[in-house]
């Protein structure tokens, strides 16, 4: 049996955090063939971990190419890229995370789960409807890594502008595990951000900054 990867003391907190949390879906899509795979076992072992907090409130499902809808679950999460954790809430927009949501961005990975179930995010009202004014595909990139302090911000900013407009979509990728993806973006430093292949920009934003990076890419 692998050794467990949540202690007592944070199976305990997570129980306590998510006592109030509305029902919600994770779902992880994963190909072990694939060289991004590297931690799959770990990622698929931190989310069963994780339902066990709350089992009532948090439904897994794992898909695998030998899944009856492994192709299914791809088209309907328009994913290119695994393995990848798609959190279905209350959520208008897509919310997907790239990777294992390990270090600093464990914390953030947990606070949009209980917030995509409940369907509330923490911004200022004005900013809610400025975002909900968008009328055009929006797809943003988050570049992480675990020991980022300042990638949380612009990770959760972009989970909360997904979760207002159905038009956005929120990919946070922890960059170690795609170097592919982060020598494309030129990814020297994170948080990196980019949005719909056209604006880039280093830094956790505040959250209207983060929106005129949106409307300049659009």
């Amino acid at each position: 049996m692998a050794e467990q990867l949540l202690d007592k003391e944070t199976r305990e907190q997570l129980q306590k955090f998510f006592e109030d949390m509305d029902n919600v879906k994770v779902v992880l899509v994963m190909d072990k063939n694939r060289p991004t795979c590297q931690l799959c076992d770990q990622i698929e072992q931190l989310l069963k971990e994780l339902k066990e907090t709350a089992p009532d409130k948090i439904q897994l499902e794992v898909y695998t190419p030998d899944s009856p809808h492994y192709d299914q679950a791809l088209q309907q999460y328009n994913l290119k890229h695994v393995p990848a954790i798609v959190i279905v809430g209350k959520n208008n927009g897509m919310v997907r995370y790239l990777g294992i949501p390990s270090g600093h961005e464990f914390g953030a990975f947990v606070e949009t789960i209980k917030e995509m179930s409940l369907g509330h995010v923490h911004l200022p009202e004005e900013i809610i409807e400025e975002v909900r004014k968008i009328d055009k595909p929006v797809h943003i990139q988050v570049f992480v890594t675990p020991t980022c302090p300042y990638c949380p911000m612009a990770a959760v900013t972009s989970y909360h502008f997904a979760a207002i407009n159905p038009n956005i979509t929120s990919d946070v990728i922890e960059a170690v595990e795609f170097p592919d993806l982060a020598n494309k973006y030129r990814v020297n430093a994170v948080p990196a951000i980019v949005i719909n292949d056209k604006v880039r920009f280093e830094g956790a934003y505040p959250p209207d900054a983060f929106l005129q990076k949106i409307k300049e890419a659009l």
